[in-house]
């Protein structure tokens, strides 16, 4: 008898101290919150390194996407955000990964050969699991990896029908006796390991990436979560077109979001 109770006690224990899994940080109802953040910034191209082989608007989108990126996921990982996941469909995806308007019209820098063009954007971050992965493995087997480190991610349904695709990594947390995502880094895919030509194929689960981390504000590990984000790219018209350079500027700080967020003082950590 006694020797039952023990392990009756000891099954017990095992059960109470088993780690979530992913599907526990996902739940049946639409997403409590989202994130979107605004930014605006203009985008400096030489005109003297330009690819013949593509035109103005192609070169300015290109930068203006990537740009975009860095500074709005720098904003989300200041608010280090906790998220709670949703296995409600979101059909979206493809429509929204990347939306460019409007035509580019580049001042002159003065003095230089440099166009520059200002742009406005919104990244938006939604916890959906059919946006979701999981990263499988560290470049080098590293147990935590951190900025500029190579990542293989597995995604749970969709995956990126274009590249570069861009997504925020997350960590699974609880809180408040809710299995949370808590938000922390950004990065980049670079290769999807299927043929991102059929977009039949865009629908499997279990596909494979590469990837690569761009900012973080600590160590990346194994099993931790990522969401691919989608971005609205809007050209802005200058005042005038000679103008003095302001590379990299984000002239405003828009932030709309409803997540609960960290009180913390700490930014992200950009890793050259």
């Amino acid at each position: 008898m006694k020797h039952l109770i023990y392990v009756v006690f000891l099954v017990m224990a095992l059960t109470s101290c088993k780690k979530a899994g992913v599907e526990d940080y996902f739940y049946p109802n639409e997403p409590e919150a989202h994130i979107q953040e605004t930014v605006r910034y203009s985008v400096t191209i030489d005109s003297n390194d330009m690819d013949p082989d593509k035109d103005l608007q192609t070169v300015f989108y290109e930068k203006a996407g990537a740009e975009c990126f860095g500074l709005a996921a720098r904003k989300v990982m200041r608010l280090q955000p906790f998220l709670r996941g949703s296995y409600a469909r979101y059909e979206d995806y493809y429509q929204d990964i990347y939306n460019f308007s409007g035509e580019v019209a580049p001042g002159n820098v003065r003095q230089s050969d440099n166009l520059v063009q200002d742009f406005s954007c919104t990244l938006s971050l939604q916890p959906y699991y059919s946006l979701a992965g999981e990263i499988i493995s560290l470049e080098e087997e590293r147990t935590i990896g951190a900025g500029n480190d190579k990542v293989t991610i597995i995604f749970f349904d969709l995956f990126p029908a274009e590249l570069p695709a861009y997504f925020m990594i997350g960590s699974r947390v609880e809180k408040n006796n809710q299995n949370l995502i808590s938000i922390y880094g950004s990065g980049k895919i670079t290769q999807v390991l299927a043929d991102i030509s059929n977009h039949d194929a865009h629908l499997m689960d279990g596909v494979l990436a590469q990837g690569v981390i761009l900012e973080t504000n600590h160590e990346v590990r194994s099993k931790d979560l990522i969401f691919l984000v989608s971005m609205d790219v809007e050209v802005t018209q200058q005042e005038a077109q000679e103008i003095t350079s302001h590379e990299g500027t984000s002239f405003t700080d828009e932030v709309w979001v409803r997540p609960e967020v960290r009180k913390t003082d700490s930014g992200p950590q950009e890793m050259k």
